[in-house]
């Protein structure tokens, strides 16, 4: 009986208190999004689990109010709001052990040095000051452990300063050796041997090996963008069930100069495709195969790379089909140049600031203007969500970022296809300029404007 009640003690407590500051939060204004100015925040927090918003108080500065909701909009990306919850709960079941009091204590320390950690990773020594003066201006009074928001500054504030000004960056041997220990773990304690059994088949199948039959030497970013556009192919494949991947050729069969004064190369990428079950696959629109391999995709033949090179920096900007080529009288270079302005003249520009509160000024969106069902999409670098679209997010150091799609129209698949993403400027550690390519035969690729993102539409 005295277990339940101090377990029902804290639980009230709780509720109490979250009422309280949602009453509190009653007069409070729309900034923007979900971020909220009120004269009754003591300081900045973010509070709910599912619709999480952000509090401000009143008269914040411009750099100041950057700073804040880095931090605040690092705790929702983590999800931290729920692990604090999650914690409290726990606390509320064992409330009679002082270990788990100090264990809840940590946890709270540890989620703020960590968002803490997160927003500085690309600061200079001059940012982490100001973010520190920050910490020192916004701190709050420490109180009673609360399950309710997770307020910038709630950690003892001498700690995160230091741990800010002190930040380094991780070594990558540091990291490296961190993850084959966890690894080693994982698979020493984690591990039940008759379900690893069982299961090897399965993984084995869902691997596809991409290799490189060649002979001669490339550059690595070559050979890197070679490797990727055979892994897109190979994803866009994915109900023939391809076993692995060989590249067999990548001659250069066009040099040119492009309009911008770079160096515009076009590889043809010589691929073929070892499938799994080549007896259930019927060839239809002019795939070949061939014992076993699938030595063209469909009737516009081979596929070329097109790269572009200034000094030692590749970049990748699209593929063009061999049935191309051959409509522009076999001309390679003139196949390279047509590539090059058809996925430039599609391209858009956005500026993605991680300081800001709006998700308008971080991610970007592409919003498919037509009939589909569904979308299958992955991507390389940054962080993508599908919701009534693509939304991509880019972290501080992403320079480049490739999204490969498909889209579906009920189970057929209406359009395969891919977005590259290129950092184009940056004009802070915290703001960077990027550049999205569409390459989808049949769809094209507008601005919407106000940096709202891009609409893809059906090509008339």
């Amino acid at each position: 009986m005295i277990w339940l009640a101090g377990m029902a003690a804290l639980l009230i407590w709780a509720l109490v208190s979250w009422l309280r500051l949602r009453a509190r939060m009653r007069t409070a204004v729309r900034l923007e999004g979900n971020v909220y100015e009120s004269d009754r925040a003591d300081g900045p927090f973010v509070l709910g689990l599912f619709r999480p918003r952000i509090y401000l108080p009143f008269g914040l500065g411009e750099a100041e109010r950057g700073y804040v909701l880095a931090h605040e909009q690092e705790h929702i990306r983590r999800g931290d709001q729920a692990v604090k919850l999650l914690g409290f709960l726990l606390l509320c079941l064992h409330w009679f052990n002082p270990l788990v009091w100090l264990a809840y204590a940590l946890l709270c320390r540890d989620i703020e040095l960590a968002c803490d950690e997160r927003v500085v990773r690309g600061m200079a020594a001059g940012e982490r000051a100001d973010y520190s003066q920050a910490l020192l201006d916004l701190s709050r009074p420490r109180r009673f452990v609360s399950a309710c928001p997770l307020a910038f500054g709630e950690a003892p504030v001498k700690s995160r300063v230091k741990s800010v000004l002190n930040y380094k960056k991780p070594a990558l041997w540091l990291a490296a050796l961190a993850v084959v220990v966890c690894v080693g773990a994982a698979v020493c304690f984690l591990t039940d041997p008759k379900a690893a059994a069982e299961d090897a088949g399965e993984d084995e199948s869902e691997r596809v090996a991409i290799t490189a039959q060649l002979d001669e030497n490339f550059p690595a970013q070559v050979l890197y963008y070679a490797v990727n556009c055979t892994v897109q192919q190979v994803e866009m494949m994915i109900w023939i069930n391809v076993e692995r991947a060989e590249i067999t050729d990548l001659t250069c069969y066009a040099e040119t100069e492009g309009p911008e004064g770079e160096t515009l190369l076009l590889f043809r990428l010589g691929a073929r495709y070892k499938l799994a079950e080549p007896e259930n696959v019927m060839p239809m629109g002019g795939m070949l195969i061939e014992d076993g391999w699938l030595t063209r995709i469909d009737s516009g033949g081979e596929r070329y790379m097109l790269l572009s090179r200034d000094g030692e920096d590749w970049r990748y900007i699209g593929v063009v089909t061999e049935q191309t080529v051959s409509e522009l009288g076999g001309d390679y270079e003139a196949a390279a140049l047509e590539l090059y302005e058809r996925v430039y003249a599609g391209s858009v520009s956005w500026t993605s600031n991680l300081a800001v509160s709006s998700l308008y000024g971080i991610q970007f969106m592409f919003d498919f203007d037509f009939n589909w069902t569904r979308i299958e999409a992955s991507c390389d670098e940054g962080r993508l969500q599908q919701e009534q679209g693509l939304r991509w997010t880019p972290e501080p150091d992403t320079a480049e970022a490739t999204i490969v799609f498909t889209v579906y129209d009920g189970e057929t698949a209406q359009y395969c296809g891919s977005i590259s993403i290129a950092r184009t400027a940056q004009p802070s550690e915290i703001e960077n300029t990027y550049t999205a390519r569409l390459n989808c035969p049949g769809l094209s690729m507008t601005a919407k404007g106000s940096n709202m993102g891009a609409t893809i539409s059906q090509l008339q």
